[in-house]
């Protein structure tokens, strides 16, 4: 992650200050106010501010969307189908501690059979239990970044790319690095062909 300046971070919470702000809602659905939230750490608002580029208007407005995002979504129970999923530890699971200090997690897509008898609203309901608790996790831990394995053939197309979107715009910068193994043939083809064209210092 980039370093952002500090007098971004501080002019970032101070914008933030003079807003009415919805509360910080955890997963179970307690909430606190924001600024007592994890999510007021100068670390977690420098992260908002590099997903937009140092833009502090516009990391403004995704912090008020995130807070907003997690009154819709959560609380999210880890009973039921949520329950079966992970508890299964056979999708989403934590598998090691890389040479940096990073959490590994891998994500089995099944080989075409990750959804098994659960809905794409029920997987994506336990991916986001999951991103909590390891998030939580790699707060207490002091590894606020991780890398993601991804395993096991392609994931169901809209299930992935509605994942992706709620990361993207509520998990800034947790993200380290990801690895896909094996890769489709398709994308590997598409990789080499972009590899030959691409300039050397972008590829």
């Amino acid at each position: 992650m980039a370093p952002i300046g500090g007098d971004a971070v501080a002019e970032l919470r101070g914008r933030l200050e003079n807003m009415s702000l919805h509360p910080y809602r955890f997963l179970d659905g307690s909430e606190v106010p924001w600024d007592e939230s994890p999510a007021a750490t100068g670390a977690s608002l420098e992260r908002f501010l590099v997903a937009r580029h140092g833009d502090v208007a516009r990391a403004e407005a995704m912090y008020v969307a995130h807070l907003i995002w997690r009154r819709r979504v959560f609380p999210i129970s880890r009973e039921g189908a949520v329950a079966a999923i992970l508890d299964d530890g056979r999708r989403f699971k934590r598998v090691a501690i890389a040479a940096d200090g990073c959490p590994v997690l891998l994500v089995d897509f099944r080989w075409g059979y990750f959804l098994g008898d659960y809905s794409k609203l029920e997987h994506l309901r336990a991916s986001l239990v999951f991103m909590e608790e390891e998030t939580e996790r790699g707060e207490r831990e002091g590894r606020p970044q991780c890398a993601v394995i991804g395993f096991g053939g392609a994931p169901p197309l809209d299930f992935a790319g509605a994942l992706a979107a709620v990361l993207e715009a509520n998990y800034p910068e947790r993200l380290n690095r990801a690895a896909v193994y094996p890769v489709p043939r398709v994308v590997s083809a598409i990789a080499r062909a972009m590899l030959g064209i691409l300039d050397p210092g972008v590829a």
